[in-house]
């Protein structure tokens, strides 16, 4: 395979460089970068520390794990001592004995508090505090500042430190020459800590959200793994779309058919059949890599007090029973009940609720639990091929689905969509959108310069007026859609234009002066998803 290339995190990158640029000259501003689980963030950071130099700036790396505060206090004086020596021309060991030997000569006053941070048996809460002093003695000895990155900084709550945040806070304020770098693959969780138990932090951390790659990069990224290997291009696309973009599983899937690639008919092109055996391989099989991480998932519900009904409420919501009145009906729960299961699964960032909705945060996983995990777990059929047969089948229907939806014009399926609406409500863009049950729903001819084609649609007390435009979108279209919007003589409507295209800031402005809503491919993808219908491309 092809060596490790940076893809579509240019933005985040250049952002990181100012940042520490900035903080070399005088002005810091901590980053806080947050994301599902498997976007790149710590290949973000590690990227950029190994092509960092300054040698004024020393970076200390810490992945903090679910450990006890002794090895979290070795691994943060071990990060500091290997970072202030990496440059010195001294053989280095990762033993932090001979580590504080080495660097005793240069820093004695740093090393003096470390060896009474090793030695004393006092409270670990005040040790905590100095631990992270260490960085201003060092400054002060040597005249460098400390890029401290704490990756999963919410397992900093599993030390058992009696007053973190309030600790943390003194030295944000105090500490001018030490910027902090945080990462967190749990949203749900470090939006809540940086709103409130970091209440006295808030504001001094830039949040930065990561999202998966895009279609495009997605494409570039999968051609790129496959390393001269062909697909067809439907199905590189269904692969992009079960994937939802995760460099991860993109990476999974193209090294498992490059390592398969001698078994092939052809040299270079892989047939269908061939991907999905190596689908099935991977989600099905005990030793795929997909199938035992989806099981981790499973099995981790456990550690979080959560028992089987939260299973069960999972695979409800993956097969689109995904408001609460469906789970309700479905597996005859009470309302309490799924309301603290849903609650607990919101905190560990497995489901997310929008409006009346819960998504599962995974595509892939929740694919797996709609199609694969049923089968393993309460299948009739004990016969492990027959077993395999199925869901490939299964993963083949899927399949075809798409490329059926795929070939549908955009507003075919959005009147697919409308027409399931059934007095329910979701937030797109900051912004509450009742979805009303609607009585009438059909195409309308638009008989603007660029806006030709959308729909209408009423219910008994709203008119929607949508409109799709495929090319770039200008203020004049705005205008020219609001004249005839205003035609319509019902007082209560909602103006919606679609636009595959990126939004000029003008043109929202234009948008908002007009009351008219635009809505991107994100936005019907969300509407997608939470109505189980095939995601749009683009």
């Amino acid at each position: 395979m092809k060596k490790e290339i940076f893809f579509d995190r240019n933005f985040y990158l250049e952002l990181l460089k100012k940042h520490v640029k900035d903080f070399s000259e005088g002005y810091r501003q901590n980053l806080a970068f947050i994301g599902d689980e498997l976007t790149g963030k710590t290949f973000l950071i590690l990227y950029f520390l190994n092509k960092f130099i300054d040698n004024q700036i020393l970076p200390i790396y810490i992945s903090i794990k679910r450990e006890d505060f002794k090895n979290f206090r070795e691994k943060f004086i071990g990060s500091l001592l290997y970072s202030f020596l990496n440059n010195s021309g001294i053989e280095l060991k990762e033993d932090i004995d001979y580590l504080i030997n080495k660097a005793e000569a240069f820093i004695p006053h740093t090393v003096k508090k470390i060896k009474e941070l090793r030695s004393i048996n006092r409270k670990k809460e005040s040790i905590f505090l100095e631990l992270l002093s260490l960085c201003d003695i060092l400054n002060k000895e040597t005249k460098k500042f400390c890029l401290v990155i704490f990756d999963e900084f919410q397992n900093l709550e599993v030390l058992g430190l009696k007053n973190l945040y309030k600790d943390w806070a003194k030295i944000l304020v105090l500490q001018k020459n030490t910027m902090f770098i945080i990462i967190s693959s749990t949203p749900f969780k470090a939006k809540r800590i940086l709103s409130s138990n970091l209440n006295l932090l808030f504001g001094k951390f830039e949040l930065i959200e990561i999202e998966h790659f895009d279609y495009k990069t997605a494409k570039e990224f999968l051609v790129d793994r496959l390393n001269g290997l062909r697909l067809e291009n439907k199905l590189m696309d269904f692969l992009i779309a079960i994937s939802d973009g995760v460099p991860f599983y993109l990476k999974i899937i193209a090294e498992s058919i490059y390592r398969m690639k001698d078994h092939f008919g052809s040299k270079d092109y892989i047939n269908n059949d061939s991907v999905f055996d190596i689908l099935v391989d991977l989600l099905f099989e005990e030793t795929g890599v997909l199938n035992q991480r989806f099981f981790g998932y499973l099995n981790n519900l456990a550690e979080n007090s959560l028992n089987q009904d939260a299973i069960k409420i999972l695979c409800c919501i993956s097969c689109g029973y995904n408001r609460l009145k469906d789970i309700e009906n479905i597996l005859h729960l009470q309302k309490k009940n799924i309301l603290k299961i849903t609650q607990q699964l919101l905190q560990i960032d497995m489901i997310t609720k929008n409006g009346d909705f819960f998504k599962i945060n995974d595509r892939l996983f929740n694919l797996w639990l709609r199609i694969i995990y049923p089968k393993k777990s309460s299948g009739f059929d004990f016969h492990i091929k027959n077993q395999i047969g199925f869901c490939r089948k299964e993963l083949e229907k899927v399949y075809n689905e798409f490329v059926k939806d795929l070939e549908k014009p955009i507003l075919e399926r959005l009147i697919e969509i409308m027409h399931l609406f059934e007095d329910a409500y979701v937030n797109i863009d900051n912004k509450r959108v009742n979805l009303v049950s609607f009585r009438e729903i059909k195409p309308l001819t638009f008989e603007g310069a660029n806006i030709k084609e959308g729909l209408i649609a009423r219910s008994t007390d709203c008119l929607w007026i949508v409109a799709i435009n495929p090319n770039p979108l200008k203020e004049k279209d705005v205008e020219e859609f609001s004249l005839l919007c205003s035609r319509y003589k019902e007082k209560k409507q909602r103006r919606i234009i679609v636009t595959a295209s990126q939004i000029d800031t003008n043109v929202r402005l234009k948008a908002m002066e007009e009351k008219i809503w635009l809505w991107e491919t994100k936005n019907l993808n969300l509407l997608c998803e939470l109505f189980n219908r095939v995601i749009i491309l683009g």
